[in-house]
């Protein structure tokens, strides 16, 4: 696997607020993911295209922990979530 560079990263967050946003969704991250998001948060990664099982798959950019941003992890789920399966989390 290529190293992936992370750009333009927001504040780092902290453990509790990622805790916040899992009761929020009702969810729990992989440690792996709190790791790379309390570092990077709202970050944009190079590449962004990347291989699973033989097929391109293109992801742009953690979305951010900081309510504030319009792009915030809840704003995007609350605008998508009737279009997402259940056990999806943008």
């Amino acid at each position: 696997m290529s190293k992936v560079q992370w750009r333009s990263p927001d504040e780092p967050i902290i453990r509790e607020d990622v805790k916040n946003v899992e009761q929020e969704l009702n969810i729990n991250f992989p440690l792996d993911y709190i790791e790379c998001v309390m570092n990077n948060n709202g970050a944009h990664v190079s590449p962004e295209v990347f291989e699973v099982e033989g097929k391109r798959k293109v992801f742009g950019m953690l979305l951010s922990y900081n309510m504030e941003d319009d792009e915030n992890i809840i704003e995007v789920f609350d605008d998508y979530k009737d279009t997402l399966p259940a056990e999806l989390v943008p």
